[in-house]
């Protein structure tokens, strides 16, 4: 496994390239805070190469991104698939944000991997480390913040608002219930391998948890090999 912490934002992709194109695990610590505060006011022809080096992008370009760490992940994303040699859906890439006590990201952790197994193993791993969360976020959810909507029956239904910087339990069982809503005798492997292939919800240790919100939340049935899914598409 090769672990590439930089202080700063600079990847030196030459350095990674022969792990990319290899098989190997590949944890890299993407410090997008240092881009988020400080590649807009870059002046020094050495501290714009680190950037435009690291997102593969102009200073101008990364100017106009401005704070939206997103687009700056997403590019790295982009970057790594486009080197690693094995293109979409045989290689894996899983990130998960870190947060300091205000609330503000400080960096990005990303794994990188030619093996499903490592891919699910880093999910799972993430989501215990928080708690059975995908990071320490403070997102304040609780029953008091539910929302009320209409389903498309005209049916009231009340939801709690998704954070795609902490997702939780009930995010990954509605990311399910979205895709089957409706359809009968789904087989269990069809289920977990949808839901395996997002680059953060977990299976492996909790099948059983997302199965029990799925029948709490939204009426799915299971039998042994197969679930059942309620209409509800909210």
């Amino acid at each position: 496994m090769l672990v590439y912490d930089p202080y700063d934002a600079h990847i030196e992709w030459d350095a990674m390239m022969p792990f990319l194109k290899n098989w190997g695990e590949i944890i890299i610590n993407h410090m997008v805070s240092d881009t988020i505060r400080a590649a807009k006011t870059a002046k020094k022809p050495e501290v714009i190469e680190k950037y435009e080096e690291t997102y593969q992008m102009s200073i101008d370009e990364l100017i106009n991104i401005g704070s939206d760490r997103n687009v700056y992940e997403k590019q790295i994303e982009k970057i790594i698939l486009e080197n690693s040699g094995r293109g979409e859906g045989r290689y894996y890439i899983a990130a998960f944000p870190f947060f300091i006590r205000s609330n503000t990201v400080a960096y990005n952790l990303i794994h990188c991997t030619g093996h499903y197994k490592g891919f699910e193993l880093f999910k799972t791993t993430a989501w215990k480390t928080f708690g059975d969360k995908s990071s320490m976020k403070n997102t304040h959810n609780n029953e008091n913040q539910m929302q009320l909507s209409f389903n498309e029956k005209g049916e009231i239904v009340y939801s709690v608002p998704s954070d795609e910087s902490c997702y939780n339990l009930r995010d990954a069982a509605l990311y399910v219930q979205r895709h089957f809503a409706g359809k009968k005798d789904v087989p269990n492997d069809e289920v977990w391998i949808y839901l395996g292939e997002h680059p953060v919800f977990p299976t492996r240790d909790y099948k059983n948890k997302i199965k029990d919100v799925l029948k709490k939340d939204f009426g799915m049935k299971a039998s042994r090999s197969s679930m059942t899914f309620s209409d509800r598409s909210y």
